[in-house]
């Protein structure tokens, strides 16, 4: 926060005074203090700064959400008016190294439920687990937390193509499990994502 409030004041993005006031509470160590204020720039420049900072030296995918479950890519420079919410996550990588369990992740879960449908959360929340159709494709794919061990017996990696009965060895321990699930439902609503996490491009 302290960099996208730096680059705000640099670039004036909004009223000097509460910023300045933001960034001496954000440099602070006694605790958080919530500030509100509007930021006159596109939410994909503010998303670039915090995605940059987040995730040093990733890959990022930047996609949005419509209110009728479907899901695309964002490359236009404005999030569209029927959007329901955006999220940027980073790429996977290919590979079958073991799993780096770790828990605290109630933020990623939020961000995971904005993206899922009813269905999906609940099959979550039960399983630790859901399936998300590929929309190249329109396989279906079981998405398995890393946490949930009983199930990755069953499926032996986090992504299974159900169709194919086929698991794929790709994964980003660097992120709490939930969004590391998010990321995998997220590429594969993208059809170009969806063959980079079947390895063929």
């Amino acid at each position: 926060m302290e960099v996208l409030l730096r680059t705000a004041l640099d670039r004036n993005w909004s009223d000097t005074t509460s910023l300045a006031e933001a960034l001496t509470c954000a440099t602070r160590l006694d605790g958080p203090v919530e500030h509100a204020f509007l930021l006159g720039a596109p939410m994909t420049k503010i998303r670039k700064i915090l995605s940059a900072e987040l995730k040093p030296g990733r890959k990022l995918i930047q996609a949005v959400t419509f209110v009728d479950g479907t899901m695309e890519e964002e490359t236009t420079t404005e999030v569209q008016a029927e959007s329901k919410a955006g999220v940027t996550v980073a790429a996977p990588e290919l590979g079958c190294s073991e799993p780096d369990l770790h828990a605290a992740e109630l933020r990623a879960r939020e961000v995971l439920f904005a993206f899922t449908t009813p269905e999906q959360q609940a099959d979550f929340l039960r399983h630790n687990a859901f399936v998300s159709q590929g929309k190249g494709t329109e396989h279906r794919y079981m998405i398995t937390s890393r946490h949930a061990r009983d199930r990755l017996a069953h499926y032996r990696r986090q992504l299974f193509d159900l169709d194919e009965n086929r698991a794929f060895c790709v994964h980003d321990y660097m992120v709490p499990a939930a969004e590391e699930m998010l990321t995998l439902h997220v590429l594969l609503q993208l059809p170009q994502w969806e063959r980079y996490l079947r390895h063929l491009e």
